[in-house]
């Protein structure tokens, strides 16, 4: 509430300004929620007739909502809205335009979709060595140029244990450079290989696409693992890894736990690491950009 507060208060301030300079500036309410009503963190951007959309440009961020002051309202000044956590995407299409005409005193956004992020594990691209060449940046694949094969070929033999271990270590780096959307997404991908290669030591028959291991957190604003799922990792962690029950690392992916999973023995983890330079590089871009569903 008080961040709402100060929102309206820096906007009426800038409005109150703006007019005193002869301007009209109208304070916008935009409202940015999942088509279940769950709030979301998301960037908008602003244009306004006869501008082209590439030169939009970002406002403000919130986490549901955000107040913006603009200096006019009306059919001709177009907003949109663009998630900041992959793997929650707009529902967009021919019914859906990617921007809507302003309208006062409140803009709603409520046709964002959480796309299930299991089913980015499998993803083709992830397979590819072009793709982690990219996504890695230039600087990392100077230090060590076998790496973007190494982390492809990990996918594309299902090594989940190594995976987990991999998507951990780069995402250490990616958050220490301040990437926290792109290391959130790598925190998840690491907890669905862990949890696909715990299922796998089980015995049980992991299909790569199935999409019920994980679920978005409102509290965390990341994809964490859904109960059950949490459930069976510290029920492996104390039937094969002898944890007491009462071990506060039940259900967390410990080193011990990822090094146990298919793949996962002779992993040197340092080697994924990247240096600040290398982390300053990582393209988040392009995971943002990975195919997605079609609603």
């Amino acid at each position: 509430m008080l961040v709402a507060l100060l929102l309206v208060q820096n906007v009426g301030q800038s409005a109150e300004a703006h007019a005193k300079d002869g301007g009209r500036a109208k304070a916008i309410k935009i409202v940015t929620v999942t088509e279940e009503g769950r709030s979301i963190t998301a960037k908008i951007r602003i244009k306004s007739y006869p501008d082209p959309e590439n030169d939009a440009y970002v406002l403000r961020s919130g986490e549901g909502f955000t107040v913006i002051s603009v200096d006019k309202c009306d059919d001709l000044v177009s907003i949109s809205a663009i998630s900041e956590t992959i793997g929650i995407i707009r529902k967009t299409g021919d019914s859906v335009p990617d921007w809507l005409p302003c309208t006062e005193p409140e803009l709603t956004f409520n046709d964002f979709v959480i796309v299930p992020l299991t089913l980015s594990i499998s993803n083709p691209e992830f397979k590819q060595t072009e793709f982690w060449s990219k996504t890695l940046g230039k600087a990392a694949v100077e230090m060590s140029p076998e790496l973007p094969r190494d982390i492809a070929d990990a996918f594309a033999q299902r090594e989940y244990g190594k995976i987990s271990i991999i998507a951990t270590e780069l995402e250490k780096s990616i958050r220490e450079a301040g990437k926290v959307d792109e290391a959130n997404f790598l925190y998840s991908i690491a907890l669905d290989a862990g949890a696909r290669g715990v299922l796998m030591s089980a015995g049980q028959n992991v299909d790569p696409t199935m999409a019920d291991v994980l679920e978005y957190s409102t509290d965390s604003h990341r994809f964490e693992l859904k109960a059950d799922v949490r459930e069976a990792v510290q029920d492996y962690q104390i039937k094969n890894l002898g944890l007491a029950k009462e071990s506060k690392a039940l259900g967390k992916f410990t080193w011990e736990t990822m090094k146990s999973l298919p793949g996962g023995g002779n992993v040197y983890a340092p080697q994924y690491q990247l240096p600040p330079r290398s982390a300053e590089d990582f393209n988040g871009e392009i995971l943002q950009g990975l195919e997605q569903p079609q609603y």
